[in-house]
């Protein structure tokens, strides 16, 4: 027996090795939790389904995978990775989707696909290690969840804030923790005495590569993911402005960092370059007029506009709020939005196509107790609390150099007026509103 552990949960599997082939026959547990964009046919949408979706402001879908079958087989050995070629079988379910009386659900449905995994071979004495006297103050490393108020289950962010006595406490959160430094590995210790430990994989200008593992009580996995993780300068992150010059906007990076998005150190226009996957573009253009979330492109990359919908925002110091009007008005105001994005601003350094934000992100809405827009509501979490990161890019960023110009029209239509923004940070203004 085996179990397969993942960053929702785990997966019990019975094992059997023949002729150099891992057969995995998957019996219980937690499947794999993942997004799909709407589109017709996608997890089974039909169009109704889609253009119901699309008017009331929902471009993803969730799915839960529920691995069924496998197969592992070693198809490079290295001397500390080895690849393997994995096959595997999966049943899928779509998340219903609750549009006030009207459910949008899709029948269960069968997805198979392969892929190549590296494996790392057991080592020690690594220099990539934590050291007890760098780990006092704020730490931007995610810890496994299993019971919480809001409902979530799995990795979120809540930044560890560690004493120089191996005590600490999550930030937001304040439950108390204990933490310590084992042969150069992080081990943080709740309440409950479940503990999750952090080991450096690698690192590169401060970014630290982590495989956290989160464990029971009794010492059992309970899940494993592969995450960012530094540690937080406070005084650097309140003086970031996050306004973008005329023409550039905030593209998210974070699913982005994979060899198959990149050609020549340009980010692929389509992810991993297949025309099939759908596009790589998607963020936030946050100036002092006009302010959009960026929704959908149309065209190719030779020749493309952007589309977005118009939204507010203000920043408070390391706080910036993206409030988000239209199919998102509150039923009871419609001059307040009922659907809200929160940064807290983490870091910002050079990136690979521009200046990049790290930034502890969480995404909601505001419901009534009948799951109508409220300006009252209680918040319904859409992207619990997690590490992103966005660089900065031109909107003709995919275009040909032929074809850019300086001075020319914005890219993006937008479908709705104009939203004004407030911000507020050491180095401005308070009561400045434009």
């Amino acid at each position: 027996m085996g179990k397969y552990v993942h960053s929702s949960g785990a997966v019990n599997y019975n094992w059997a090795l023949t002729e150099g082939v891992i057969t995995l026959d998957f019996t219980s547990g937690q499947g794999i939790i993942g997004f799909l964009s709407v589109d017709v046919g996608v997890a089974g949408l039909s169009q109704q389904q889609v253009d119901d979706s699309f008017n009331a402001g929902i471009y993803q879908v969730e799915v839960t995978y529920s691995p069924q079958t496998a197969t592992l087989k070693r198809i490079v050995e290295g001397q500390s990775i080895d690849s393997y070629r994995l096959t595997m079988s999966q049943t899928a379910q779509m998340t219903p989707i609750y549009l006030g009386e009207n459910v949008i659900e899709t029948p269960e449905f069968n997805v198979s696909n392969e892929s190549d995994v590296s494996m790392r071979k057991p080592y020690s004495g690594s220099d990539l290690a934590f050291k007890a006297e760098d780990m006092g103050g704020t730490w931007a490393i995610q810890h496994y969840q299993s019971d919480s108020d809001d409902g979530v289950v799995g990795f979120v962010l809540d930044p560890y804030v560690f004493s120089a006595d191996n005590t600490g406490k999550l930030q937001d959160a304040e439950t108390a923790l204990q933490w310590q430094i084992e042969e150069g590995v992080l081990k943080v210790t709740f309440p409950d005495q479940r503990y999750q430990e952090s080991r450096i994989i690698d690192q590169l200008n401060g970014d630290l590569q982590l495989l956290n593992v989160a464990y029971s009580a009794e010492g059992a996995v309970i899940a494993t993911e592969v995450m960012y993780g530094f540690k937080v300068d406070e005084t650097s992150a309140a003086a970031v402005d996050v306004t973008n010059e005329p023409g550039n906007f905030w593209q998210t990076m974070i699913n982005q960092w994979t060899k198959a998005n990149w050609k020549d150190g340009k980010l692929e226009f389509y992810y991993e370059g297949n025309s099939d996957n759908g596009f790589n573009v998607f963020g936030f253009q946050l100036t002092k007029t006009d302010s959009r979330r960026l929704n959908l492109v149309n065209g190719t990359e030779q020749d493309y506009t952007l589309d977005g919908v118009n939204v507010g925002w203000m920043q408070e110091s390391r706080d910036v709020t993206i409030n988000y009007f239209g199919n998102f008005s509150c039923s009871d105001d419609m001059s307040k939005p009922c659907r809200k994005r929160e940064w807290e601003i983490l870091k910002s350094q050079p990136g690979v196509a521009g200046e990049r934000l790290y930034v502890k992100e969480k995404d909601y809405y505001l419901l009534d107790e009948n799951g109508w827009y409220n300006s009252q509501g209680a918040p319904s979490l859409v992207i619990a609390p997690r590490i992103n990161i966005y660089e900065t890019i031109p909107e003709n960023y995919w275009m040909p150099e032929t074809m850019k110009s300086s001075g020319a029209p914005s890219l993006f239509n937008t479908t709705s007026s104009s939203t004004n923004y407030t911000i507020l940070s050491p180095n401005k203004d308070k009561s400045s509103v434009n």
